[in-house]
């Protein structure tokens, strides 16, 4: 997948770029290198990782599409990303 919007700023969009940053990362990804995905000049990247640990993270968890572990910040795609109706998320 490709990223089709850089620094997205609704809800939707940042889910977008985190699944297709987790895609091109073979399935396996960090929180940090997300951050980096999502930081923007209006979103710096300590914020970024705060909103992925406590908003969008778990939102993709309960939906099942990704596996996280907070100890070493590793997200892993658990779902294929085709199926997904990120305006339900």
């Amino acid at each position: 997948m490709e990223v089709k919007q850089k620094h997205p700023n609704t809800r939707q969009a940042v889910r977008r770029v985190i699944l297709e940053t987790i895609v091109d990362e073979g399935g396996l990804t960090t929180r940090s290198h997300l951050a980096e995905a999502i930081a923007n000049e209006n979103l710096s990247q300590y914020k970024a990782e705060i909103r992925l640990h406590h908003i969008h993270i778990p939102v993709l968890m309960d939906a099942g599409v990704i596996d996280y572990d907070d100890r070493t910040g590793d997200v892993v795609l658990v779902e294929d990303v085709s199926s997904i109706d990120l305006a339900q998320l």
